[in-house]
């Protein structure tokens, strides 16, 4: 993954990761979709306390629908820290 992210990262990276149509009857997928609005509304309003909570609620259902391990969790945390 990391040879497909560059300043100006090409659509083509999304046939090399999984991201399944959102199917409404998937309690992941609504619950990542709900999280994404109010993140978005978060992130507009300013509330950076929101922000984060949401940020680390989208981690987790990320995780619900990636199946990443607590370590791989743990290092994608480190990584978004660091870029903040």
């Amino acid at each position: 993954m990391r040879g497909y992210v560059a300043l100006h990262p090409s659509p083509h990276v999304l046939k090399y990761i999984k991201i399944g149509k959102f199917d409404p009857k998937d309690k992941t997928h609504r619950a990542l979709a709900a999280n994404s609005q109010a993140l978005h509304e978060a992130t507009a309003a300013g509330g950076a306390e929101q922000v984060a909570q949401l940020e680390a609620e989208n981690l987790n259902l990320a995780a619900a629908y990636w199946g990443p391990d607590q370590t791989e969790v743990a290092d994608i945390k480190a990584s978004l820290d660091e870029l903040a």
